[in-house]
């Protein structure tokens, strides 16, 4: 029977109607008890709403850590570069948008303060009761609890607009995540798979984390073309600035040899830099690091193309 809980809950996590159909039976009970005592051995309980919990199996936990390095790693990836935030129009009214972008800027310079207090005066700003919420801060500003699960106890108990207030703040307010407090999230609030009765989130988790991933795929590529955009655009001087690591050479040279779905070769950049072929093929294999060219052998020769 043990054997048979841990089928249902860390191989797939079925409910009890699925498990009936796979043993053609219409006494399910006994084993339903046996599986659900097995999940309660891992239960993790939201802690302002006991009554609702989730299964913080090994399985779960490896997708929650899994989409949280995912998270970090490409908020990280993104550091240095210009995001261009945008309110989703779809959750906030023309007031909460005007204030939203200046209120996770201010909340970057002011990292080290109260973070209490900035929460309750961006929610005091949004128009949000946060006599209410007031109560529910602690878990909000609880950095020892996964920065996903917070995300996710916000968008399955508060309105879209507090939600997305508590997500901003996560975010914005995350020295690490900053680049991903434009995050759209208005997908995300698709997730009633569940009935209000059933106080096992697990179910909806898992597809939260589903969704998340796919939001994250988007944004990344979102990420990549805002950013490619915006390097194109800046002088010599401006790109030694934000990326360092570029010698005057290789800054000048893209600066000049950028044109979108144009290709350029060794060649091209030992007459620009006056070098010899090694320095070339090394210098433009530093500018493919940026992900600025895509690099392709025709015949004999690297061709160099603007991604």
């Amino acid at each position: 029977m043990f054997e048979t809980a841990q089928k249902y809950t860390d191989m797939k996590y079925c409910r009890k109607e699925e498990v009936a159909q796979d043993f053609q039976m219409l006494m399910i009970d006994p084993i339903w008890i046996e599986i659900e005592n097995y999940r309660r051995l891992f239960r993790w309980s939201v802690p302002f709403a006991k009554e609702y919990y989730i299964t913080r199996n090994s399985c779960v936990n490896d997708r929650i850590n899994e989409l949280t390095d995912q998270l970090y790693g490409i908020s990280f990836d993104h550091r240095n570069e210009h995001v261009v935030w945008e309110c989703d129009t779809r959750i906030l009214n023309e007031r909460q948008q005007s204030t939203a972008h200046q209120f996770i800027n201010q909340m970057q310079i002011a990292l080290s303060g109260d973070k209490e207090m900035m929460l309750f005066r961006f929610l005091d700003q949004w128009g949000i009761d946060h006599s209410i919420q007031r109560k529910h801060f602690a878990f909000f500003l609880d950095d020892q609890i996964s920065i996903i699960l917070r995300i996710f106890v916000a968008l399955e108990f508060f309105d879209k607009v507090t939600s997305y207030a508590f997500v901003l703040f996560l975010l914005g307010s995350h020295k690490m995540l900053y680049p991903l407090s434009f995050l759209s999230i208005s997908e995300l609030f698709d997730i009633n798979i569940s009935s209000p009765a059933e106080f096992d989130l697990t179910y909806k988790l898992l597809l939260f984390l589903d969704k998340l991933r796919l939001n994250l795929s988007k944004q990344v590529l979102s990420l990549g073309r805002n950013a490619r955009d915006d390097v194109r655009i800046l002088s010599k001087q401006e790109l030694l600035q934000q990326y360092p690591m570029l010698s005057e050479h290789q800054a000048g040279f893209y600066v000049t040899h950028n044109q979108v779905d144009h290709y350029y070769t060794i060649r091209d950049y030992m007459t620009f830099a006056e070098v010899c072929y090694e320095t070339a093929r090394y210098s433009l294999e530093g500018i493919v690091k940026q992900n600025w060219y895509r690099k392709q052998r025709i015949g004999k020769k690297f061709m160099y193309y603007v991604v």
